[in-house]
């Protein structure tokens, strides 16, 4: 499967139904160049030159567990160090009341210093934080 890469300047990215956040930088620690990453491993998705994200819309998402299991973890990728796997949240509940984790960081990530979030009325939404960068 040949690469589909959608660059972006916006600095904050849209999460959308499994999303894998990998953190540029470690894919260019880690291998080196971004473009030949993505070529060789087959992966679309989005990035803003600090984050690669790659979606699923299944759940369990099998095809990005297989990445990471297949090409990741070999390359030394650690998770939450490296990538993170951050599932959607609905903002609407089924009655019609907005979430409890409207307004709100995204649970996923919580735990993890490089990357913040909200979880708003137009979606699910992080970015990288910098100044907790390592």
């Amino acid at each position: 499967m040949e690469a589909q890469i959608e660059y972006t300047k916006e600095e904050v990215l849209k999460i959308s139904f499994s999303t894998l956040v990998i953190k540029v930088n470690s894919i260019k620690e880690k291998y080196g160049d971004f473009k030949a990453f993505a070529s060789k491993l087959g992966l679309s998705g989005v990035t803003n030159g600090k984050l690669f994200l790659i979606y699923e819309m299944m759940e369990p998402p099998y095809y990005l567990i297989e990445k990471v299991e297949k090409h990741l973890l070999p390359l030394s990728f650690k998770p939450e160090k490296d990538f993170v796997f951050i599932y959607e949240q609905m903002t609407i509940g089924l009655k019609g009341e907005p979430s409890p984790l409207l307004n709100k960081e995204h649970p996923a990530t919580h735990e993890i210093p490089w990357l913040s979030s909200l979880i708003h009325t137009e979606g699910n939404f992080v970015w990288l934080e910098e100044k907790n960068f390592l």
